[in-house]
């Protein structure tokens, strides 16, 4: 386990292996979360504007192709039955 120390404006650096094993560069994006004691950094995933389109767009044909041969309406119900599911995780009723 490695320490760092909080320098002026609350800057850490992260240890050289580290960066190097995570392949993190200058510029790179960190995720911070952190609960009761702990704090955790993860690599960001971040696309631009035009990759999520274009990830979008490959999952859209993706799904369409797959499902074809479905019908319509139960698509629906799938979709309809999803979103309820979230919906009471979401309420705390799962």
């Amino acid at each position: 386990m490695a320490t760092v120390k909080i320098l002026r404006n609350g800057q850490i650096t992260l240890p050289a292996k580290l960066r190097k094993v995570m392949n993190l560069e200058k510029g790179d994006q960190l995720e911070l979360d952190f609960r009761d004691d702990e704090i955790t950094l993860r690599p960001a995933v971040v696309f631009s504007r035009e990759e999520a389109k274009k990830k979008l767009a490959e999952l859209i044909n993706k799904a369409r192709d797959h499902n074809r041969d479905t019908d319509p309406q139960e698509i629906e119900k799938e979709v309809a039955r999803a979103v309820a599911a979230i919906r009471r995780k979401k309420r705390g009723k799962a």
